[in-house]
């Protein structure tokens, strides 16, 4: 699911060529929404759908990946409070609308994977993680069914207690896996937001733990690590490719394989 968050951020034909070397691949569709920017891979498998919203390009150079859009730009700072699909609580408007963009696309790629008995797994990186915790709100509210799992990398917080609570209630929470490397603004970005999911933090040496609490000393040293090394990128820790790397990490190996999601 990392490879796919990362995979989103491509154009369609190198996504395409990726997707003709995977032997358990049998289609990708690439869906994009071009009056709100919103862009979602979805792969096909025998067994599954995997779904995956685009996040914000980090790159203001126009190549053959997914260049930035004003509609990024304009979602992500988009942070008037609205309500959430049955009004239970308040989220940022500009993630909401990004989602709302792609649904009639997705959905019948979601209908008909529920038909064919199919698991359906959401990812997504930085604004395509917020976008998928939207969309899994939204196929809670219409489809009346979850995702089998979300997986999010570097995310925003969505909304504040509220919406926090309404997510516990329909039981996407505990689908729910949310990685966080050490200094990645993006995560604390939200004033009072609350995090969704199981926390998998990757401290300043790159070793995965457990939990939510208790990096405040780190991320402390990862800063003054950055400064000592004139590393003065503020985004270092949010690229895409960094998440997958240090998931694919070997010490980290034994304690992701040791999480388990319904």
């Amino acid at each position: 699911m990392a490879t796919l968050s990362a995979l989103s951020y491509y154009s369609p034909e190198d996504q395409l060529e990726w997707a003709k070397e995977q032997p358990s691949v049998r289609g990708l569709h690439y869906l994009d929404c071009p009056k709100t920017g919103t862009q979602v891979s979805v792969v096909e498998t025998d067994q599954a759908l995997l779904v995956a919203p685009r996040g914000t390009p980090l790159t203001l150079e126009r190549q053959q990946d997914v260049a930035l859009q004003w509609q990024d730009l304009a979602n992500d700072l988009n942070a008037w409070p609205v309500q959430n699909y049955d009004g239970s609580g308040r989220v940022l408007a500009g993630f909401k609308k990004a989602a709302d963009g792609i649904w009639e696309q997705l959905k019948p790629y979601l209908e008909q994977a529920r038909a064919s008995h199919k698991a359906i797994h959401f990812s997504g990186h930085s604004l395509g993680a917020a976008v998928a915790i939207h969309l899994a709100d939204r196929m809670y509210h219409e489809l009346k069914t979850l995702p089998d799992t979300l997986t999010t990398l570097g995310a925003p917080d969505v909304g504040w207690s509220k919406e926090h609570r309404h997510l516990q209630e329909i039981g996407l929470e505990e689908r729910t896996l949310r990685f966080v490397n050490n200094i990645d603004p993006v995560p604390i970005a939200v004033p009072l937001g609350e995090p969704l999911g199981t926390t998998v933090y990757f401290d300043r040496r790159g070793k995965a733990q457990l939990g939510e609490e208790g990096h405040g000393r780190d991320r402390l040293f990862g800063i003054g690590h950055s400064l000592s090394k004139l590393q003065l990128d503020p985004l270092q820790d949010h690229y895409p490719l960094e998440y997958r790397r240090l998931i694919g990490r070997a010490p980290n190996a034994r304690l992701l394989d040791g999480l388990s999601q319904p």
